[in-house]
């Protein structure tokens, strides 16, 4: 009967670049060999999502001083209202985006949750309000604000997926680690 040993494993010094040392521990060995668990797919959404927010800005910028221009609002509500919420959807997908970029690249979870909650609950209801609730809405903001939502929703959806995935290995790695800190830490 064989006996399979199990592959030595090497590991380049990183304080002298031509000497390499042998991987005992398996944990170690995998924390070597780490792969990047950030999703591509949230990550080219996120991309588009940018330079799109950058046009929805300017262009609902230039829709909303048209329609002060143009059309007789008699409502000062609604003359307070839209810029008040235009600002603060402004503000929000800057960071919205950041840290949805930040998170998504750096594995950090914290920073996705915040992301996903950001995306929830300010933007798609600023965004709504803008294609559906908003009183004398033209149609190339309704057009707009539609891809916008679109947008809002892919990255509600691939953003879950993602979190829970960076979770799960985030989990597996301190699983992995956890003995080998703790028998250093005792020495």
């Amino acid at each position: 009967m064989a006996v399979i040993q199990e592959p030595i494993h090497y590991q380049s010094n990183g304080l002298m670049p031509g000497m390499v040392s042998r991987v005992k521990h398996p944990a170690k060995r995998l924390y070597y060999q780490r792969r990047m668990a950030s999703s591509l797919a949230l990550q080219t959404i996120i991309y588009y999502n940018v330079w799109y927010s950058i046009l929805y800005f300017g262009l609902i910028l230039l829709i909303t001083g048209f329609k002060y221009r143009t059309q007789k609002i008699n409502s000062q509500s609604i003359k307070i209202i839209s810029p008040v919420l235009f600002s603060i959807w402004s503000v929000v997908e800057i960071c919205r985006l950041v840290l949805a970029h930040i998170g998504n690249l750096q594995e950090r979870v914290q920073h996705l949750a915040a992301f996903f909650f950001l995306s929830l609950f300010p933007q798609l209801l600023l965004v709504s309000y803008v294609v559906g609730l908003q009183p004398y809405p033209t149609p190339l903001e309704e057009i707009a604000g539609a891809i916008q939502i679109t947008f809002l929703l892919a990255e509600l959806i691939v953003g879950y997926h993602a979190i829970r995935y960076i979770i799960r290995v985030q989990a597996t790695r301190f699983r992995l680690d956890y003995p080998y800190q703790s028998a250093v830490e005792a020495f």
